[in-house]
């Protein structure tokens, strides 16, 4: 595996959203555990370089397995 350099912002929004950049002029992924509910979940939003959503997972926490 080569060395890559990953950076991660956080939005200063009401779930502080992780934001990951996908290259130069292309989208970014959001992602956030949303804990209002009973059982958590993550939610990861891709959005192409418009900003457009064009993909989202809504995954219960629990399902989630450590490595």
């Amino acid at each position: 595996m080569s060395n890559i350099k990953l950076t991660v912002d956080t939005l200063d929004n009401f779930t502080k959203s992780a934001v990951i950049n996908i290259g130069k002029n292309n989208g970014y992924v959001e992602a956030y555990i949303d804990k209002t509910m009973e059982n958590s979940e993550l939610h990861i939003y891709v959005y192409d370089s418009k900003g457009n959503v064009f993909d989202t997972h809504i995954i219960p926490v629990a399902l989630l397995k450590r490595g």
